[in-house]
């Protein structure tokens, strides 16, 4: 039966409150990516959010990172993340990699400055290193004592 997601897409565009939409019924309709906008929306709200705080408040602090801050806030205060976010950072942390490529880039436009100075730059990549190492650990360590799963 060929014409039956026809049939299936004519009947949610015309009569939607009349049709109870499952996920095959979104996939018919190329909304499979929805979870995706909602959660790049919801990023982009928070960083909205975070850049009028910044600026009416003029604190010394990125509006993108108070915008991150309160999507934290949300969502701590919520519970948990919503499944459209939960699938969506699962998949940009997977290619996480491909966000560092600009940065790393933009490092190239400052040769000669590194060049200058670069026993504070080694410095700090050192330290940032060794401090994202031991609080990775240490709040491992604690997930650990606190979480419910038997050691088997």
């Amino acid at each position: 039966m060929p014409a039956e997601p026809a049939v299936r897409r004519l009947v949610l565009l015309f009569a939607p409150d009349r049709v109870q939409v499952h996920f095959d019924h979104l996939t018919y309709l190329g909304l499979f990516f929805m979870p995706v906008l909602y959660a790049t929306a919801t990023l982009f709200v928070m960083q909205m959010l975070g850049e009028a705080f910044v600026r009416l408040t003029a604190l010394p602090l990125p509006g993108p990172l108070a915008g991150l801050i309160f999507l934290f806030v949300v969502l701590f205060v919520r519970g948990e993340a919503p499944a459209w976010i939960t699938e969506t950072s699962s998949h940009v942390l997977q290619h996480l990699m491909l966000l560092f490529i600009p940065a790393i880039a933009g490092i190239m436009l400052y040769f000669d400055r590194i060049a200058q100075e670069w026993i504070p730059f080694l410095l700090a990549c050192v330290l940032g290193v060794a401090i994202t190492i031991v609080v990775t650990a240490l709040t491992f360590r604690w997930m650990l004592r606190h979480s419910k799963v038997s050691e088997p």
